[in-house]
């Protein structure tokens, strides 16, 4: 008890399974050896250690930008507030490069950081 709250959960468990990857390698061998034979079971028990080395799949979600008032008053709050400040920063930008651009050459090296 004394370790699992020196480590936490997660590295205790990581620090077991590098003391027995010889014995968790011949397990999923088993299992992978098992899968390929047909047994349902062993390929549904070999899911989550191919999660758990290659990463689950994430869902694929269409991100689209509002084009009518409806899109807009259909957003909630949040969203409406990241959308605002996402294209205040845009204008900003613009607005810091066309004065940029403005200046003259010598203007522009003098303002510039060394």
């Amino acid at each position: 008890m004394a370790a699992l709250r020196r480590l936490g959960t997660r590295q205790l468990v990581a620090e077991a399974l590098v003391e027995e990857a010889a014995q968790i390698k011949a397990a999923i061998s088993v299992l992978a050896r098992s899968a390929a034979g047909g047994d349902v079971r062993s390929a549904q028990a070999l899911i989550p250690w191919l999660d758990q080395a290659l990463g689950k799949p994430t869902e694929r979600v269409e991100v689209r930008s509002p084009s009518t008032l409806d899109d807009l008053e259909a957003m909630d709050t949040p969203s409406l507030e990241r959308l605002v400040a996402e294209g205040r920063a845009r204008r900003l930008r613009l607005v810091q490069e066309q004065a940029s651009a403005d200046l003259p050459e010598h203007a522009r090296a003098d303002s510039e950081p060394a």
